[in-house]
Order: C-alpha cells, then structure tokens, then sequence
C-alpha cells in the first residue's frame, strides 16, 4: 500500500516538473522560424556590390605596392 502511494506521489512530482518546464506539451517555435528568416536571406543579396568595390580598390592598390618594392 504505501509502495502505491510512494510511486503515485513520485509521478505527480514528474509530472508538476515536466509542466514547470515545459515538457512535451510547449508548443515549437521553429515552425515559425523559417518565415522569419525568408526575408533576411534577401537583405545580404543587396549589399554584394557594395562589398565587391571595396576589394575592386584592393586590387589597383596591389601593383602600386609591388612597384614600390622592386625600387
């Protein structure tokens, strides 16, 4: 009888931890996720030319410098 209510009690405390915590009834946020990011994937799009022209400058700058070595 008290081995009953030892396992009866052990499970109500489980249960009470699992619901605290959020246990296998929290909903999922990922669903949500994936149309959040949709739009930023579009954002870096936008912005590739403006990184090309700083390594377009890199590249005119690299002959100036090797010719400044070989004098």
């Amino acid at each position: 009888m008290y081995r009953f209510r030892n396992i009866v009690a052990l499970l109500a405390i489980l249960l009470l931890f699992l619901a605290a915590c959020g246990g296998p009834a929290a909903p999922e946020p990922a669903a949500e996720e994936p149309a959040a990011e949709e739009p930023a994937a579009e954002e870096p799009a936008a912005e590739e030319p403006a990184a090309e022209e700083p390594a377009a400058e890199e590249a005119a700058e690299e002959p100036a410098a090797e010719e400044a070595m070989e004098e």
